[in-house]
């Protein structure tokens, strides 16, 4: 690979990391101040084009990712053990703060995604890819 491309790739990436610190509290002050707004704001940013879209904030999915990793930050700084009488499971995954992170992912993900699927089953949409990803 050219090395040229590798270090526009590293700048590109840096460039969305920084603007990350500006749009991720900006949008989540637009989703606490106003849900119903951000929401429509969601779904007129879903007309644009992909390069486009989403370029005054972040978009859910990331906002809700963001947070889950920022909260597993801080359950990790004070040192929450599991509860007296936990089972395994629940000491295997809190023993490994990226396991923890990846499973409060996925079930954190599972509230948009049964959302969006019931949306969609309501307006009676065939469930594809594609159809979901709008209303995810």
């Amino acid at each position: 690979m050219d090395f040229l491309k590798i270090l526009r790739s590293f700048e590109e990436f840096i460039f969305e990391a920084t603007t990350w610190l500006l749009f991720y509290p900006l949008t989540l002050w637009r989703i606490v101040r106003g849900p119903l707004a951000a929401m429509d704001y969601s779904d007129r940013e879903q007309a644009d084009p992909e390069d486009k879209r989403y370029d005054d904030a972040i978009s859910p999915p990331l906002v809700l990712l963001a947070t889950i990793v920022i909260a597993n930050f801080v359950s990790v700084a004070v040192h929450i053990p599991p509860p007296e009488g936990a089972s395994d499971l629940t000491k295997a995954l809190a023993a490994s703060p990226e396991r923890l992170a990846l499973f409060r992912s996925l079930v954190f993900s599972l509230i948009p995604l049964v959302a969006a699927l019931t949306l969609l089953r309501r307006l009676g949409h065939k469930v594809s890819r594609h159809s979901l990803r709008p209303p995810f």
